[in-house]
């Protein structure tokens, strides 16, 4: 038995991250036993690779997830059952396959004309990504297969392949961002020349908006793909002296960067943009809301983070 066969088991509802598949969402089982409401918004975050869970709401964190939610499920469990950390309990996930892209990817430029490209490439296009960027980044499509109908992200690290992120551009499947199994890396990680400041976000089409935003201010800017830093993000981002945080303006996205903040503060200088009223994250926001956003950057302390979370507070109600 793994994690979400106990939810399923037991119909629990849970919600797939859009950023991220091994993380997935429910209502919280553990908000009454710590004096709060019964959550009925999913608040509560758990990861069913490394069986970490946390709630935005009554602030329940543990790293054994499964057997926490077993136990007030009133389920007992065996050794067999507990997870491994840091593997997947998935039937198909093959961590030897090494890492490659869809059979049928191509780039948008070597793509061929035609109405399924025209109409892939037109989607990213109205999402506010650049030529430039589409060329740069190798940004492509893939038509066939597991991710049929999705447009390619592929992520780098040191010129080798870390995964990929595919994002459906047809609006009719059912999740609309489908990862590749891999490291996981940050998003947009640069290949040559440095800056010395680096912005993090959420999403890919956040990272790409936020670039437009800064390329001429020499900061590097990448995509966090969830809420959260592996040890591998953590080292890609370890020779930056500034780290910008702009999370996505709700609830999970600010109290998840916040921790990051605390993380971050002991070895960089850490800033953090403040929620808006212009769009919940930054590739919703008009260029020229997201030029003024930036420029209301703060750096990160104890009374930010007080701001940080009365404003996302308010806006959610």
């Amino acid at each position: 038995m793994n994690l979400l066969e106990l939810l399923d088991e037991h119909g629990i509802k849970y919600r797939r991250s859009q950023f991220d598949e091994t993380e997935i969402f429910i209502c919280c089982l553990f908000c009454e036993s710590k004096g709060q409401n019964a959550d009925t918004r999913f608040r509560c975050g758990l990861n069913v690779e490394n069986d970490k869970g946390h709630c935005f709401n009554c602030e329940w964190k543990t790293r054994a997830a499964f057997s926490e939610v077993a136990a007030i499920l009133g389920v007992t469990v065996t050794q067999r059952d507990v997870p491994v950390q840091g593997e997947t309990p998935s039937e198909d996930s093959d961590q030897s396959t090494p890492l490659s892209l869809p059979d049928d990817f191509v780039t948008f430029q070597k793509a061929p004309s035609g109405i399924l490209f025209d109409r892939a490439l037109r989607y990213v296009k109205e999402r506010g990504v650049k030529d430039w960027q589409i060329e740069e980044k190798k940004i492509g499509v893939s038509f066939t297969g597991k991710y049929a109908y999705r447009i390619i992200f592929p992520i780098y690290f040191k010129h080798e392949l870390q995964g990929f992120v595919g994002r459906d551009f047809t609006k009719q499947q059912k999740l609309p961002y489908l990862n590749m199994p891999g490291n996981k890396s940050l998003y947009n990680v640069p290949r040559g020349r440095r800056a010395k400041k680096v912005v993090l976000c959420e999403g890919i089409f956040d990272c790409l908006a936020i670039e437009q935003t800064v390329r001429l201010a020499d900061y590097d800017v990448m995509a966090v793909l969830g809420r959260s830093l592996t040890e591998l993000q953590e080292e890609q981002i370890a020779d930056y002296r500034d780290v910008i945080l702009w999370p996505d303006g709700d609830i999970p996205g600010v109290k998840g960067f916040i921790d990051v903040a605390k993380h971050l503060n002991q070895k960089h200088r850490v800033f953090v943009v403040p929620p808006s009223s212009y769009g919940k994250d930054a590739a919703e926001m008009k260029r020229v809301h997201r030029d003024f956003i930036w420029t209301t950057r703060c750096r990160f302390d104890s009374n930010v983070e007080l701001r940080l979370r009365a404003e996302v507070a308010f806006n959610a109600d």
